[in-house]
């Protein structure tokens, strides 16, 4: 197993135990007080995700570590939750708080892999093709992960859905979840396959939709093009780095 094998298993534990296994409602119930039985079990999930996908008894202290940091964050950003019941709406920290959560924890997961694969002597008990982890990452990414980014860019950017719509803003943004998720998996095998015309067409008939709401066609418009932006990026990063033997 190489070592960018490695680090893509801590990056897709990460993403299984920060968003395939964490409901919103864990996230609401975290907000509640800066500590409490939520944030340990969540904490426990990121401490067997992490140990689980590295494949390596040896590696439990460090997924431990990466566990305790990984609570540390979680409670004072709780803590911030706390301290800003109603914070102010031109706030740069609370809009950018999810990012500024996230780069910490993937700094956190970063730094003990390195470590890891500095100081000890890794025997990970199954290896693994590193194109397969690569794609398996991506699509994973192209799941819960990307709509939750999508969300935050438009909570820190202030794009709101229009008064008139927002008593159906649930059932709208759940439909644009799971359309989103189909999407990027169609754009993402696309562009695997070097598909680019045909996702063009996609883009093309997509942009047709209209609705009689201006702020929600450009609501939709800004989604489409974020989710169609991921799945565009994911793709050529594995295309460049992880070609395929028939491309090379």
């Amino acid at each position: 197993m190489t070592d960018t094998t490695f680090l893509l298993l801590q990056l897709i534990a990460h993403l299984l135990a920060d968003y395939t296994f964490q409901s919103q409602k864990w996230c609401d119930q975290k907000k509640k007080r800066v500590i409490n039985h939520v944030h340990l079990l969540h904490t426990l999930i990121v401490f067997l995700c992490s140990w689980v996908l590295s494949f390596d008894w040896q590696f439990w202290i460090y997924a431990l570590s990466i566990a305790i940091i990984h609570l540390a964050i979680d409670c004072l950003k709780s803590l911030w939750d706390q301290t800003n019941p109603e914070p102010k709406a031109d706030s740069i920290l609370v809009r950018a708080g999810f990012f500024i959560d996230q780069i910490f924890h993937i700094f956190t997961f970063l730094g003990f892999t390195c470590l890891y694969l500095n100081k000890a002597n890794p025997a990970p008990m199954i290896a693994f093709e590193e194109r397969t982890i690569a794609l398996f990452a991506a699509f994973l990414i192209s799941t819960k992960p990307a709509n939750i980014l999508i969300q935050n860019l438009f909570a820190a950017f202030e794009i709101p859905i229009a008064d008139s719509e927002k008593k159906n803003e649930a059932e709208l943004q759940n439909a644009g979840k799971l359309i989103g998720i189909a999407e990027r998996f169609l754009a993402l095998t696309l562009i695997l396959h070097q598909q680019f015309a045909a996702l063009g067409l996609i883009i093309a008939a997509k942009s047709i939709l209209r609705f009689k709401s201006t702020m929600r066609n450009e609501y939709i418009l800004v989604g489409t093009l974020l989710s169609f932006g991921i799945a565009l990026l994911l793709g050529v990063t594995i295309l460049n780095i992880w070609p395929n033997s028939m491309t090379q």
